[in-house]
């Protein structure tokens, strides 16, 4: 025999630091551009892009 107990509840809550964001970006001019790490500031990369498609 088995046995099961039913409590009320929902989904558990998301943990703590986790979120979601959604960017939507339309690239229809020039545009320059930055990779930086966070911690140093430090560039890691840098370009231009003169023609987007």
């Amino acid at each position: 025999m088995t046995a099961v107990a039913a409590a009320p509840g929902g989904a558990p809550p998301s943990p703590p630091g986790r979120t979601s964001t959604v960017v939507t970006a339309a690239f229809d001019r020039p545009f320059g551009f930055l990779a930086v790490h966070r911690e140093t500031r430090l560039v890691l990369a840098a370009g231009w892009v003169d023609e987007p498609r």
